[in-house]
């Protein structure tokens, strides 16, 4: 059993589950989300990173009928990939801040981390070759650039291609 089966089988369905309203989902999913926090460790910034897996679960889960209303209005329906691809992005992006907490000493230092974030980006571009240095330290893209971006592009054209087939293992597309 993984951690996230047992939080789900002997934490959130005991408390109700989502079978008892709206309000009662969002409490069982934040103090789902709080206890997981907590189960890393006895720290404020566990119990963080806890508390904000569970505010974007609910923030998902109250936020479905705008979001399938900006849907329509803006015609993603039409462009599944791109309606995905803009859920993966946003997602990740979501998920890397909330790591910050957990893997910061403290809850200053996870706030300093988020606050300075990008600061110093400008200056990439007005050092002489400090870009080059910043990005490519080793040579190691330079030589592998090519099959790197292979490669990725192979992952995302998998990606894409599980989820335009419903559901369909990937090994019986291909």
């Amino acid at each position: 059993i993984s951690l996230s089966h047992w939080f789900r089988d002997y934490l959130y369905i005991p408390l109700g589950g989502s079978r008892k309203g709206l309000a009662r989902t969002c409490r069982n999913l934040l103090v789902t989300f709080l206890v997981s926090g907590l189960w890393h460790g006895a720290s404020w910034t566990y119990i963080l990173w806890g508390a904000l897996h569970g505010l974007y679960s609910v923030a998902g889960r109250l936020s479905r009928p705008l979001r399938s209303k900006a849907t329509a209005l803006l015609h993603l329906d039409a462009a599944p990939h791109l309606k995905r691809a803009f859920g993966v992005i946003f997602t990740f992006s979501l998920v890397c801040i909330s790591w910050v907490f957990f893997k910061s000493s403290s809850v200053q230092d996870a706030f300093y981390v988020l606050t300075h974030l990008g600061v110093g980006l400008s200056n990439l571009f007005t050092h002489a070759g400090f870009l080059q240095t910043a990005l490519d330290p080793t040579g190691f893209f330079t030589k592998n650039g090519p099959v790197l971006c292979g490669c990725i592009a192979m992952l995302i054209g998998a990606d894409v291609s599980q989820s335009a087939g419903a559901g369909a293992p990937l090994a019986r597309k291909v």
